[in-house]
């Protein structure tokens, strides 16, 4: 079952990046991002997205603005 569950976060994470990518050099809503997972996983949470987001932001394949409103703005 482990499987299954890491091919889906590593398979979000993918997918977040091309989002990401393809919405250079602008920054991307965090709802845009939350909705193109939802797309590719019906049952995706925004706290999974928030998840995937932090994680690649620990990697530095990515930039994540907090803002004071709790909203993100990856980049």
């Amino acid at each position: 079952m482990t499987d299954i569950t890491r091919a889906r976060r590593e398979s979000l994470r993918w997918s977040l990046l091309v989002a990401l990518n393809k919405s250079r050099p602008y920054t991307t809503s965090e709802q845009l991002l939350f909705d193109v997972a939802r797309s590719i996983f019906p049952d995706a949470t925004k706290l999974e997205v928030r998840q995937e987001l932090d994680y690649l932001s620990d990697r530095r394949l990515t930039e994540i603005t907090k803002q004071p409103s709790g909203m993100w703005l990856p980049t």
